[in-house]
């Protein structure tokens, strides 16, 4: 009987690309501690950055979020947000992105 690992993902910010914010960096070091005894997935936008690590279990996912930046200059000049109803609470935050997401851990 083939055992396997079972899979985890962590869905940081779509903003931060190079994993370089405080999330982002608590995001890689639970995900390389997790990666020995899960198959990691991180999901990340695309960056002009360096590669991502490699590390055995640990698999990034860099996804385009290009049609969503023209849909967030569109809805911010339509819709007002403010701090009881900011930009990152609506379902018009980044959907591209979240629907490769759903379609990748389908």
């Amino acid at each position: 009987m083939r055992t396997s690992k079972r899979k985890l993902a962590f869905i940081p910010n779509p903003l931060d690309s190079t994993l370089k914010s405080s999330i982002g960096i608590v995001t890689y070091e639970l995900a390389t501690r997790l990666s020995d005894d899960y198959d990691v997935y991180i999901y990340t936008s695309k960056a002009n950055g360096p590669a991502a690590p490699t590390l055995p279990g640990l698999n990034f996912r860099r996804l385009a979020i290009s049609p969503d930046r023209l849909l967030r200059r569109i809805t911010g000049k339509v819709f007002s947000y403010s701090l009881r109803n900011p930009f990152f609470s609506s379902p018009l935050y980044y959907p591209g992105y979240m629907l490769q997401i759903a379609f990748d851990l389908k």
